[in-house]
């Protein structure tokens, strides 16, 4: 009898270990024409951008466009000119603060389209997140804790990344607006850390199901390091 308890014990720490995911190392991407690599090398996370996306953070004013007509009118006035630099520059130094609280918050390679969101709206984007909910985690549980985040139900399969095994959740809901918010996202995990690679649109479905499949292929991770920023799960 005094050999069951030492069984059991055996029994767990082989159970423990057949659950616990691993990710494998991957070659670069390569990238097809047109495409920008956005990289968080300090973190070990990198994906490729399609053309029309950029590595930023959604505004409600084209701030760019606005700025190439005012420099438009400056012909050769060196105060006019002098403005539209410091405006530039202002605005570039306010989108990097802006990324680098989100790496604050374990979002990485955070990417826009073209468009401009509605005040209230979720934008158009794709971003990495890292998280730590505690211990070692298996896909198929950190999956389950990911659709819980879903209201409605969820299309689910399990896919295949450079990386490793993945899964591909999405769904469509209505918002309290009456809007169509459409999700995709794809789930890693490595030991303690959880990956996912979050898409999200409003009202404009094709502009991410046309992108997702091929920015996924080009998701990379390495499991050797571990963002020091990655926040516990909610």
């Amino acid at each position: 009898m005094r050999f069951v308890p030492l069984l059991a014990v055996a029994a767990l720490l082989l159970t423990g270990c057949a659950k616990s995911t691993k990710l494998t190392q991957a070659p670069p991407a390569t990238l097809p024409e047109g495409w920008t690599l956005i990289n968080s090398s300090a973190d070990g996370v990198s994906v490729g951008a399609p053309p029309g996306w950029r590595q930023g953070v959604p505004k409600l004013f084209d701030t760019s466009s606005l700025l190439g007509n005012i420099e438009g009118d400056a012909g050769q006035n060196p105060n006019v000119q002098g403005f539209v630099d410091d405006l530039k520059k202002a605005d570039e130094q306010d989108e990097a603060k802006k990324l680098e609280e989100l790496r604050a918050k374990g979002i990485l390679c955070h990417c826009v389209n073209g468009s401009r969101p509605v005040i209230g709206e979720q934008p158009t984007r794709f971003y990495v997140t890292v998280e730590q909910p505690g211990g070692i985690l298996a896909l198929d549980s950190a999956v389950t804790t990911e659709k819980k985040k879903f209201l409605g139900d969820v299309d689910g399969k399990e896919v295949q990344l450079a990386n490793g095994k993945a899964w591909r959740l999405a769904n469509t809901m209505k918002t309290r607006g009456g809007d169509d918010l459409t999700k995709i996202v794809y789930v890693l995990v490595h030991e303690d850390r959880k990956y996912t690679l979050r898409f999200t649109s409003t009202n404009d479905p094709v502009s991410i199901e046309q992108i997702e499949k091929q920015v996924a292929e080009t998701l990379r991770i390495d499991p050797t390091k571990t963002p020091a920023f990655a926040k516990k799960e909610d």
